[in-house]
Formats: C-alpha cells, sequence, structure tokens
C-alpha cells in the first residue's frame, strides 16, 4: 500500500494552558510508520461579525498561537480575523485539508484530550485496515468508557466499538467527509449566518430542528451541536465511527463553552483509567456486526 498523506489539525479558541498540554503531548507522539504528515493550528478569532458580540480573550488567543509555533515551528497557522464558532471553524479546516490540499485523512485534535504517546500509530493502524471498507469513515483510540477497569481493558484490547456521541481525537477519511459534506451542507449553511453559542435560541433552534428533521432517524433527539449532525449525518449514510475498546486519552476539560467543573465531575471524566501499554493487534467487526451494533445503540 502506498504511503497515506494524513494532516494533523489542532483547533483552537483561548485555553493557551489546555492547549500547550496538548502540544506537548503532540510532539511527544511515537512517528508514524508509513504515512506522511503536516500539522495545522486552526486558531478561531474573538469579534462575531454577526452579531459583533465579543468571545473569548484575544490575549489568550494570541497566546495559543505563539504556543503552536513554539512546539511545531514547521506547522502551518490558519488564524481567524473573526469569530466562527466551532462549528464553521471546523467547516473551514476541513475544506482546507481535503478540498484545498487533499489529504487523504486528517487527524483532528482539540485543546482538551491527552493522548497516549501510541495515539497517532493506533490512528494510522486503524486507517489501514478501514482504508477499503466503506462503512468505515472515522476512527478513534479514546476508547469506550471513561472507568473501565484495567483487568477488563487488557481482556478486550482487541476490542473495536461505536463511538459514542463525542467526536474527540479522531481521524476522518476524505472520501468519508466528502459524503457527509453533502448531507451537512443545509446546517451548515443555517449555522453560518448564526452565533453557534446562540444556535438553541427562539425561532434558531426551531429552524434547524426542522432542517435535522429531514434526515434525522425516527427516534432520535434533536440536538443542534455540530458533533450531533454529522454523526446523524453519518447514520444516514451507513458510514461507522468506530473506536478501541482500551482507553488511549483522557479529557481535561474542565473549564470550557459546554463543561465546567461540576458536569466534568458529574459525567466521571476524572475517573478514566488509561491503558497501560501500546496495542495494535484489533479485530474490525464485519459490516453486518457494525450494522448490529448500530441498532442495537439506537434502541438503548
Amino acid at each position: 500500500m502506498a504511503p497515506k498523506r494524513i494532516a494533523v489539525a489542532i483547533m483552537s479558541f483561548d485555553r493557551p494552558q489546555y492547549l500547550t498540554r496538548i502540544l506537548q503531548n503532540v510532539v511527544a507522539q511515537d512517528p508514524f510508520i508509513d504515512a506522511s504528515t503536516t500539522y495545522f493550528l486552526f486558531q478561531d478569532g474573538s469579534v462575531s461579525p454577526r452579531s459583533g458580540q465579543v468571545y473569548g480573550d484575544q490575549t489568550a488567543m494570541d497566546a495559543s498561537v505563539e504556543a503552536f509555533r513554539k512546539y511545531l515551528p514547521d506547522g502551518l497557522v490558519y488564524q481567524a480575523r473573526i469569530n466562527l464558532g466551532v462549528a464553521m471553524n471546523f467547516d473551514r479546516a476541513e475544506r482546507v485539508l481535503f478540498e484545498e490540499n487533499d489529504f487523504d485523512a486528517a487527524i483532528f485534535l482539540e485543546d482538551d484530550m491527552l493522548l497516549q504517546p501510541c495515539y497517532f500509530r493506533i490512528l494510522e493502524h486503524l486507517l489501514q485496515q478501514s482504508w477499503d471498507r466503506q462503512d468505515i469513515g472515522m476512527v478513534s483510540a479514546r476508547g469506550f468508557q471513561n472507568d473501565t477497569p484495567l483487568k477488563e481493558q487488557r481482556e478486550n484490547a482487541h476490542r473495536i466499538c461505536l463511538m459514542d456521541e463525542h467526536n474527540w481525537a479522531f481521524a476522518i477519511t476524505r472520501d468519508a467527509w466528502k459524503a457527509r459534506d453533502e448531507v451537512l451542507r443545509p446546517y451548515l449553511g443555517k449555522v453560518a449566518d448564526i452565533d453557534y453559542r446562540s444556535r438553541d435560541q427562539g425561532n434558531r433552534k426551531a429552524a434547524l430542528k426542522m432542517l435535522q428533521a429531514g434526515f434525522a432517524r425516527q427516534g432520535r433527539g434533536y440536538l443542534t451541536s455540530q458533533d450531533s449532525m454529522k454523526n446523524l449525518a453519518f447514520e444516514l449514510l451507513g458510514i461507522n465511527r468506530i473506536t478501541t475498546f482500551i482507553n488511549n486519552a483522557r479529557y481535561i476539560g474542565v473549564l470550557g463553552e459546554h463543561s465546567n467543573m461540576e458536569k466534568f465531575l458529574a459525567r466521571g471524566y476524572h475517573r478514566t483509567v488509561m491503558y497501560d501499554q501500546p496495542h495494535f493487534d484489533f479485530e474490525l467487526p464485519s459490516p453486518d456486526a457494525l450494522r448490529h451494533m448500530r441498532l442495537g445503540l439506537r434502541h438503548r
């Protein structure tokens, strides 16, 4: 198999104290075996051109860019002059990587997920196993459940599961992104016209819910976050998002747009049990097995 081109995109806003830890984590990663890579920072801005609202602290944003240039001086910085919001900053990154640069796949990292040193290698391995699988478009090694005891992880180290609702520390292929983008464009068109943080206010939420109803599976909730909409689009397409059973990453985002200490503790992120050694021997479920796993999750 010919070497693949994989981008590493780091999404940033105004938490340089978190971003610095993630950058230290990234430069300590074991090198890819068969892939070449380029590192990118997609830094959002502070002032919304739609509402004039100021989000975040400009000094902290500048510090985030400085931290990236310190740890990855050969990386490429895309610094927004305005506040794009989470959804449109991701959309910008995806189009830069897949339309302008034609990468085969991209790893997306936010500033609040610490990775094992073998994390990129595991993603590369999972991508290699699934390049020819039309039913798999996104892979992660974050793990299945935060507090799974180490003994149970060891006994199930070969297992592959479906990702939960969060798209964290994942890799996505160009072909899967292109298919999803065709479905997601109406949603992105709506979100581009509003401040992402205000998407659930009044008529805006109603409009997004009506849009989502056009492709949502029966019985699923009407969440308007970009992760939820992207996941529903993949469901419609029959494209799966998979992750390892073992935990190779730990969420540290105590304070952020969607998190505080109370939520962090309630969701048990502080109880995460990390796997204690590199592991690359995984058994990818068949398309039928993944279909049954997805049906099982839907009917919980």
